[in-house]
């Protein structure tokens, strides 16, 4: 039985010394991105009536709740972002960082920071580009979110397109 112990336990030294390192961010594990959800909110309500999932309309319907005029419905159409992250220090505020591209600006690349002031275990931060900003350069094409805290990144996730 000793002997087996000998056997293993420098292999599950070395698995652990690995996955330690080979983690980006390994110091700040306790912080990550679970979940992103998008939803893309447009003009054309044809495509919304007579969907089979009913998340879909309900989703439209929660967006535009309250907007009487066309004029406020249309300044709630364009892209909405929900970042679903988890962390073990309610401690310290966090900042999400939001860098996007969208059709218009080609290249260049847009900031959005959202404080985040109290932290909680699981935590929901949104990010909306919504009116004009998505009137005039139009869908987000990439993008890529970071939790900060104190200044520095700790988790990150980010679209198949973002370089």
């Amino acid at each position: 039985m000793k002997n087996r112990v000998r056997q293993i336990l420098p292999a599950a030294l070395a698995i652990a010394v690995a996955a330690t390192t080979l983690i980006p961010g390994a110091a700040h594990a306790e912080t990550k991105i679970t979940k992103v959800k998008k939803y893309h909110l447009t003009k054309d309500a044809a495509k919304y009536r007579g969907a089979i999932d009913e998340m879909i309309t309900f989703e439209r319907k929660y967006r535009l709740w309250g907007a009487v005029t066309n004029e406020e419905e249309a300044a709630r159409h364009g892209q909405y972002f929900t970042f679903m992250w988890k962390t073990k220090d309610k401690t310290s505020p966090a900042t999400l960082r939001f860098e996007y591209r969208q059709q218009a600006t080609n290249a260049e690349v847009l900031v959005k920071e959202i404080e985040v002031g109290k932290v909680k275990g699981l935590n929901s931060t949104d990010v909306n580009i919504v009116g004009d900003e998505y009137a005039t350069n139009g869908q987000v094409m990439s993008w890529r979110a970071t939790i900060l805290r104190g200044g520095q990144p700790v988790a990150s996730a980010q679209s198949f397109l973002w370089e």
